[in-house]
């Protein structure tokens, strides 16, 4: 969800149709069968693998448990999987927990080149060469801060 940022229509457009591309990508996607307005489409949990129990079989077999949707106050898609409960409503959030970091960097980085649509307020953090650059540019301001202090107590001191 998006915190203290308002955000235009072509940014929610592009942020959904990237985060649709990216999941399409990922998840094993299935034709939608479920009856929410709200769902983009339907796939197997990558968590518990869409395994429900049955009883009165000895097998498990894969089921379409888990669906993508448009999450009402957030900024992307979200996913949810009726069988293990797992919610999760930020794509850069669900390719973090599934392992795929270079994957979420994409996704930020093609999100920050849009409309820097990441960052403070957003749900997908800034991508690691912003927060490279932004790290460095406060390391350079912390040593000019030192270094003006030293000039100013080398000129109060007389030296």
């Amino acid at each position: 969800m998006t915190f203290h940022v308002s955000m235009t229509r072509t940014q929610e457009g592009f942020i959904k149709a990237l985060d649709k591309r990216v999941l399409e990508e990922v998840l094993e996607v299935s034709p939608v069968f479920s009856s929410m307005q709200e769902t983009i489409f339907n796939c197997h949990c990558p968590f518990c693998h869409g395994k429900r129990r049955n009883h009165s079989k000895q097998t498990e077999k894969p089921h379409a448990t888990a669906n993508v949707f448009q999450h009402r106050n957030g900024e992307g898609l979200s996913f949810g999987c009726a069988a293990c409960r797992k919610v999760v409503y930020s794509v850069h959030q669900l390719l973090c927990e599934l392992g795929r970091s270079d994957i979420a960097d994409w996704y930020a980085q093609k999100r920050y080149d849009f409309d820097q649509c990441c960052g403070r307020g957003w749900t997908c953090p800034n991508p690691s060469s912003v927060k490279q650059e932004m790290s460095n540019k406060r390391r350079c301001m912390r040593e000019k801060a030192a270094l003006k202090k030293i000039i100013n107590q080398c000129a109060a001191s007389g030296d």
